[in-house]
Order: structure tokens, then C-alpha cells, then sequence
């Protein structure tokens, strides 16, 4: 079968779960062989086209990694042509990213629209406002954030909604919000899990022995994990609260924070004025085959996120690495993590009951080794990159069935 992917940002932009999703999805639907277009916005480089591991990537004249005016026009032409040279029996767009194609191509050209969709559209404004945090950022809120939630947002949420045959989301939570905000059958959603390559991450006690070692970290201290682009509101200062808390029980602890962005700099200079240097590692940014021997070296995995999401990518490859998860009870992470059984959940932005829940882990081993266990088997069974490529294909083979006996 031929799809084509819409995509406004690929791991050739950045390095995000979405963009990893997309790279496994076409990567698994290649291997398969199946005939994969990926269309997205202009390269860093200004690549034009490019085959990558079977995938043939179009890049348009479109800025780079978000939505225009461009983008929809430019996306949409780019499926008309790409059916005109070979018929297409599927579109998956990438969040948004199909509401041109929607709108201007759809019923024209008769090819079924997926949209693949993260997160909701109150979601974008709470998440906008977790990252309003002094009052000189305040009306930056209310004039740009919140405008462009209210008008720009809100269309393209209504567009890409009404013009998909299908909507598929990572966790029940944004399906059964985007069903209420915009009255729509919740029928006509789909959840299909994000999957980890768990032939990368998983259980490796040998690496994480050698992961300890090149940090410095004794390998009997308890080690505290935090994966996350560094943002305000993916919680990287509640980490740093809840780590002086268990430094107070726990004096031989350590945090180590995977993640670049705009809070780095802020956080390792907060580090370094409340005397935490010796006991946090700020490592930056890691490429994903790097990414395991960081999990492997944990105890367990923290995510105090404020943000309003989906399916953490980051949870996944914690759960198949047999790390328990703290994280916050917030958006779809519920429905990631089994309260009790691969980790614990705790309010969001509370330090107090972050702390608490790690010494709760830390100082009963059984207990923890049960949760590793259970960790590991759930993301065998569900947040595997197989099964999730497997669970994509039925969809997508269902919807062009029903397409073609339509047409």
C-alpha cells in the first residue's frame, strides 16, 4: 500500500516523542513494505528531498517546524501530486498537520485523512500559561498565547477535526477531551499507543553499572532520572525541590537531568548556588542510541511535569528499561503509569509529595523490584514499537478498504 505522512516537524527539525513516533511508524510501515511519503516543512539545510531508511521525505516551502498559511497550501498541493504520479490510499497527518490537505484536497481527490493527535485544544492554553511564570511575561500571555488559542488554534482544531475520516490519539485522555470540546462522536476516535524500541531500551544492569561509573555516581547511591526537554512547565525545579527534600533522609542521593532548552542555564545555576553540584548531573542533550545507559544507571525515573499532554515519550522508554515512574497525575499520564504498580502518581508541582514517593521506593527494595518487574512487562506488551506499528496498519489498511469500496 502507498501513504503519504504530513508532518510539520520530523526528527530533522527536532527531537521530540512526536518525531520519534513518526520516525518508528515510517520505519516499521517501510520494512513491511509499504510505499511511504513523509511531506513536511523546509530543512534546517534546505534539503529539498531525501530518502531515509526506505522513506521518501519531501521537504516544502514551508518555515521550518510550524504551522503557516504556507504549510497548509504547500502540504495539500504536495498530496495532489503525489496521488496524480501514484494513487495514494492513505494521508496520516501528524497532529494539525493535515488541516490543509482537509480542507482544500480531501474531497476532491478521495483519499482518507488520519489525524494523529497528542494533546487538546484547552490543553494548548493551559500548557501556554504553565509557562507564564513572573508577571513581565504576562503580556506576552494575552497578547500573542492567547489570541492565537483563541482564533488560529482553535480553527485549525475545528478543521483538521471536521475534515478527518479518522482521528487516532496515544491515551483515552485528549480523545475524550477533544470529543466534548467539539461535540463530536466519540466514535469517531481511536487510541493507539506510542511505542518504544525495546530492543534499545530495556533491562542492562552491566550498562548501568558502566553508566554510574562514568558519571561518578557509587553504585549503591540511590539515583533519581529526569528525560525531559527543559522548560518551565515540564517541572525541572520541582525535581530539584524534591531532591533537597530526600537529601534530608537520603544524603547520599543523586538527580540526573537528560534535556536541553531554555531552563538549562537557569537550573544549573540554581545548582550551583544552593550547593547542589556535587549531587545533580545537568547532562544536556543525548542522542537516542544514548538514551539507554542513562535509564539503566536509575533507580527510578521522576517526570514532575506542569504540561498538559498526551503520552510522554520518555515514560515508555522508562517502563521498558524496568525503571519506575514517579510523575505527575496529569493529562494522559495516568493512563501510562499504574498507580502502584510501575510507579507512583503524584499532584503536579507538589516537591512534598514527589520527595515522599521517591524515599517511599527508595528505602523498600521489594517493592521496587516488583514495579521494575511490572514496568518492564507492560511496555513489552503495549508500548512496544511493533505493536504499535502493527495496531497503525490495521487502521490504515481498514480505512482505505472502506475508502475504496466507497469511491
Amino acid at each position: 500500500m502507498r501513504f503519504v505522512i504530513l508532518a510539520k516537524s520530523t526528527l530533522a527539525h527536532q527531537s521530540g516523542g512526536h518525531e520519534i513516533n513518526l520516525s518508528h511508524l515510517c520505519a516499521g510501515l517501510s520494512a513491511r513494505r509499504h510505499e511511504i511519503a513523509v511531506v513536511t516543512t523546509a530543512h534546517p539545510d534546505g534539503v529539498r528531498r531525501e530518502q531515509a531508511g526506505g522513506v521518501d521525505v519531501h521537504y516544502v516551502d514551508a518555515p521550518g517546524g510550524r504551522y503557516s498559511r504556507a504549510w497548509w497550501e504547500e502540504s495539500a498541493r504536495s498530496v495532489r501530486t503525489l496521488h496524480a504520479r501514484a494513487p495514494v490510499d492513505g494521508v496520516l497527518a501528524m497532529s494539525l498537520s493535515g488541516y490543509g490537505y482537509g480542507r482544500h484536497e480531501r474531497t476532491r481527490l478521495g483519499v482518507p485523512l488520519t489525524s494523529w493527535l497528542t494533546g487538546d485544544y484547552l490543553g494548548v492554553l493551559r500548557n501556554a500559561w504553565a509557562n507564564t511564570r513572573i508577571p513581565a511575561e504576562l503580556p506576552s500571555f494575552l497578547v500573542k498565547a492567547f489570541p492565537e488559542w483563541l482564533v488560529l488554534y482553535r480553527r485549525w482544531f475545528r478543521g483538521a477535526l471536521a475534515s478527518s475520516d479518522h482521528l487516532v490519539t496515544d491515551c483515552a485522555y485528549p480523545a475524550d477531551r477533544l470529543a466534548r470540546e467539539f461535540r463530536m462522536p466519540r466514535t469517531k476516535f481511536s487510541v493507539i499507543h506510542s511505542g518504544t524500541d525495546t530492543t534499545l531500551f530495556r533491562p542492562d544492569p552491566v550498562r548501568g553499572r558502566l553508566t554510574r561509573e562514568k558519571l561518578g555516581l557509587p553504585l549503591d547511591a540511590p539515583v533519581l532520572l529526569m528525560v525531559s526537554v527543559l522548560t518551565r512547565q515540564k517541572g525541572a525545579d520541582v525535581a530539584l525541590d524534591a531532591l533537597r527534600l530526600v537529601l534530608r533522609r537520603r544524603a547520599d542521593a543523586f538527580l540526573v537531568v537528560v534535556g536541553g532548552g531554555p531552563e538549562r542555564e537557569p537550573l544549573r545555576r540554581r545548582v550551583e548556588a544552593e550547593g547542589l553540584a556535587g549531587r545533580v548531573r545537568l547532562l544536556g542533550p543525548l542522542s537516542n542510541p544514548d538514551l539507554p545507559a542513562c535509564y539503566n544507571g536509575a533507580d527510578l525515573f521522576v517526570l514532575p511535569t506542569l504540561r498538559v499532554e498526551g503520552f510522554p515519550w520518555v515514560i515508555a522508554e522508562a517502563l521498558a528499561s524496568g525503571v519506575p515512574v514517579i510523575a505527575s497525575a496529569i493529562g494522559g499520564i495516568p493512563s501510562a503509569v499504574d498507580h502502584e504498580i510501575t510507579g507512583v502518581l503524584v499532584p503536579p508541582g507538589k516537591a512534598v509529595a514527589l520527595a515522599e514517593a521517591c524515599l517511599g521506593l527508595l528505602e523498600d527494595t521489594s517493592r521496587r523490584r516488583a514495579m521494575a518487574a511490572a514496568a518492564c512487562a507492560r511496555a513489552l506488551t503495549e508500548f512496544n514499537r511493533e505493536v504499535m506499528v502493527e495496531r497503525w496498519l490495521g487502521h490504515l489498511s481498514r480505512l482505505a478498504s472502506v475508502s475504496e469500496v466507497s469511491r
